[in-house]
């Protein structure tokens, strides 16, 4: 599930084991905060049962928020899932393209030259 707003976005990754309640909580929250803080961003949201991540050793993990969000935001966020009663641990990470990290583009979006050419 993706939602997004604007051209230029914030990306971030919301993990979450099943609908449960404590995960139904975790979007809410974190989509309502971004949509009243930020003008700009993309919230993708993966549950691990359905992406067949279902290891006990990933389970405590969950859920999780991985994204390049500025402090004043993950901190209303934390103080907002606190007052719910639960915690969620918040990476603080920016997203390149795949063709990026694979060297077939640079950051501006053009095709990288081969140094080996």
């Amino acid at each position: 599930m993706e939602i997004k707003k604007n051209k230029d976005t914030i990306s971030l990754l919301l993990f979450v084991s099943g609908m449960t309640e404590r995960s139904l909580k975790a979007i809410k929250i974190v989509r309502e905060i971004c949509e009243r803080e930020m003008s700009s961003f993309k919230l993708t949201i993966l549950d691990i049962f359905q992406e067949g991540r279902t290891s006990e050793q990933v389970w405590p993990l969950v859920p999780i928020l991985i994204g390049n969000l500025p402090q004043n935001l993950i901190i209303k966020i934390k103080e907002a899932v606190q007052k719910q009663g639960f915690f969620l641990p918040i990476l603080r990470a920016q997203f390149i393209q795949e063709e990026e990290w694979r060297g077939k583009t640079n950051a501006s979006g053009s095709k990288a030259k081969n140094k080996n050419s």
